[in-house]
């Protein structure tokens, strides 16, 4: 059921350049898009996909890759978190027609259920651009809060979808808890969008 997926994460580096080829190329092979990482620079730039007639533009990116070099000096192998940049980045998209952009943040920290003062001052500073329709949040192993900040939803937090972590000091059981989240959008004639309250599948 996935057609688009963020593949901004701490690990992006993790295998290097030769690892985001791979992956990219398995992504093509099953025809999949994907927003996060890139094998040229014109990949990492935003750009559109058509959903049902709606122009969406999906943002991915990451706080940072675990001490891990930038492939080759190639820093626009993967998406940095940074606030100017993805409002650059969601302005971009609007001007290229965007109807609605929704942003991707692997961010805050592990294991922990709690959004991080981080989190927050990201969130505020993104959100009140009006750039962004909605913000899903990933990283933390956890679920975390589901809040309206400037009236924008922001899923702070899906924990784990599918984990091998064993439950331990670390990892505690609830890092077995995920959720699956569903986003209703209504767009009006002169363009307006409405995103509805998001909807909470719990997983296991």
């Amino acid at each position: 059921g996935y057609d688009n997926c963020s593949t901004a994460s701490n690990h992006a580096f993790d295998q290097g350049a030769a690892g985001i080829d791979a992956t990219l190329a398995e992504f093509d092979a099953q025809g999949l898009t994907q927003s996060g990482m890139a094998r040229t620079k014109a990949e990492i730039a935003p750009r559109l996909l058509n959903v049902n007639g709606v122009l969406v533009a999906h943002l991915a990116y990451t706080y940072g890759y675990n001490g891990e070099p930038t492939p080759n000096g190639e820093w626009w192998r993967s998406a940095k978190l940074n606030p100017e940049r993805i409002i650059t980045d969601a302005r971009t998209a609007r001007e290229m027609g965007a109807q609605v952009v929704i942003l991707s943040l692997h961010w805050g920290s592990e294991p922990l259920a709690e959004v991080t003062h981080g989190q927050r001052l990201w969130a505020e500073e993104i959100t009140k651009s009006g750039l962004v329709d909605l913000i899903v949040g990933h990283h933390s192993h956890m679920v975390q809060p589901i809040e309206q900040v400037n009236g924008v939803w922001t899923v702070f937090g899906m924990g784990n979808s599918l984990s091998d972590h064993p439950t331990r000091d670390k990892y505690p059981p609830a890092t077995q808890d995920g959720v699956v989240i569903t986003v209703g959008m209504e767009i009006s004639a002169d363009g307006h969008v409405t995103v509805e309250p998001p909807v909470v599948h719990p997983t296991w």
